[in-house]
């Protein structure tokens, strides 16, 4: 079943590691992505929500703050060259002369405060918004995919000239999100309905 219906997936598995139990560790997305890379809960983590206010700093939507530790700066205090690329969707960006408010949009400043460098706006799959997709018109995964891409490439040209750093690259994509999008936005969001429904995949 896997092989005929995610082939890319089954790819993933024979030429990398697979997890066969891992688990998702809170069912929204800020908090799930925050345990993540801090091995941590929210109730530790303080990331309790998904984050929705757009550029605003809400009280019911904690974001995740950049003196706990988490494998970026732990990896960049061991002398990694830890690269980001895609989607972040944990923090807000920095606060405009000094207002507790208001939150301007992401910059790889705010995100190097957590110990990961390069990366590369906009931020996407905040929402169902279709220009924050992964994949349709906004074709925010192919993005980050090349920009990781082209990272491996100047780490390789390095590696010739004699620069062996170690180096951690995390590529986040927004998918598997844009399936939220069925059946309200999907067309405007550049899919259209033969990619959602009419589709015989069986069981595993």
């Amino acid at each position: 079943w896997e092989e005929k219906n995610l082939p890319t997936l089954t790819f993933l598995k024979q030429n990398g590691f697979s997890f066969d139990r891992a688990f998702c560790n809170t069912c929204m997305c800020s908090p799930s992505r925050a345990t993540l890379f801090t091995g941590t809960y929210p109730a530790k983590h303080g990331v309790s929500q998904t984050l929705t206010e757009g550029g605003l700093l809400s009280p019911q939507e904690p974001t995740l703050s950049n003196a706990l530790p988490n494998i970026m700066n732990v990896l960049w205090s061991d002398g990694y060259d830890v690269q980001y690329r895609g989607k972040w969707h944990m923090s807000k960006g920095a606060a405009p002369n000094g207002t507790k408010t208001n939150y301007e949009d992401l910059t790889a400043a705010d995100i190097s405060l957590y110990g990961a460098m390069g990366w590369i706006a906009p931020d996407a799959g905040e929402d169902v918004n279709p220009l924050n997709f992964g994949g349709g018109y906004a074709n925010h995964d192919a993005k980050y995919t090349a920009q990781a891409i082209q990272y491996i490439k100047e780490v390789k040209a390095q590696r010739v000239a004699g620069n062996h750093k170690p180096y951690c690259l995390i590529l986040s994509l927004v998918n598997p999100h844009d399936v939220l999008a069925y059946p309200k936005t999907a067309g405007t969001s550049g899919y259209h309905t033969d990619t959602w429904s009419g589709r015989e995949i069986g069981l595993p």
